[in-house]
């Protein structure tokens, strides 16, 4: 999909990520953001994805008053590998898996024996999320990466790291070498700074082309280039949750923990 670019001068972005149908988390998120005095909030994708199994705020899951949230203070929203499989989306890059066309219409038995381990099935373990249908046609307009320019410099936002962009690939990145195709992509964008989710990172995770900072949460100067930084999970699960706030002028990520 073809990525918009937006201009803007210096500001306070939020970023979220992997909110999971938690609106609790979420709205605690939103009150925070709101009293740092943020300019933007940008929502990098799965909104939906609530599984018994790591998760345990079942009786306040909701996917559609999160979307509501989401729609009313991001000005920027990303799916993620979980809201792509609820709408039953197939997403324009992976990879090391070929979706087949029809992949939303087999059989769970049929898509466990072509996954052969690559990517997630969601139905193993997930409910299917409280989305309307207005919550399905919206995000079935979402494009998988967008830009913005923020005082000259270009900012990637995307669930997690090209090739792998939309997170649907079992595939998670933890060394600088890893991530070299994403690094690449950016150059191709012209973008000097990256922001992912999808990791559920308990804190700080900031990688530059030889080096990763992480744990913790707390001020980070930016002062490499490129970057990519992680935003923790606003879901309530294993890990940590929180957001971060970037300062453009300051060049400075704040991790926040919830």
């Amino acid at each position: 999909m073809i990525a918009g670019r937006h201009i803007f001068s210096p500001m306070r972005i939020a970023v979220i990520s992997d909110i999971h149908e938690d609106i609790v988390s979420l709205q605690l998120a939103l009150k925070k953001i709101d009293k740092a005095g943020c300019d933007e909030v940008v929502c990098l994708g799965d909104i939906a994805g609530f599984s018994i199994a790591h998760y345990n705020y079942h009786h306040h899951r909701n996917g559609h008053e999160c979307m509501k949230l989401l729609r009313k203070h991001c000005k920027i929203i990303i799916p993620g590998n979980h809201d792509l499989a609820a709408v039953k989306r197939i997403p324009s890059v992976t990879r090391h898996f070929q979706f087949p066309d029809d992949w939303h219409d087999m059989a769970y038995v049929e898509k466990k024996f072509l996954a052969e381990g690559k990517v997630w099935l969601h139905e193993e373990n997930e409910l299917q999320p409280l989305f309307s249908k207005k919550d399905i046609d919206f995000i079935n307009t979402l494009p998988e990466y967008r830009i913005m320019t923020v005082d000259d410099h270009h900012i990637l936002f995307s669930h997690y790291l090209y090739p792998n962009i939309t997170g649907m690939e079992i595939h998670f990145v933890e060394t600088p070498e890893a991530m070299q195709a994403h690094f690449d992509f950016m150059e191709q964008q012209q973008c000097t700074i990256s922001f992912t989710g999808h990791a559920h990172q308990p804190g700080i995770f900031m990688a530059s082309r030889g080096k990763i900072i992480k744990p913790g949460f707390g001020k980070k100067k930016i002062t490499a280039n490129p970057i990519c930084i992680a935003s923790p999970a606003i879901a309530n699960g294993r890990n940590s949750n929180g957001f971060l706030i970037f300062d453009s002028e300051k060049q400075q990520v704040d991790f926040k923990r919830l």
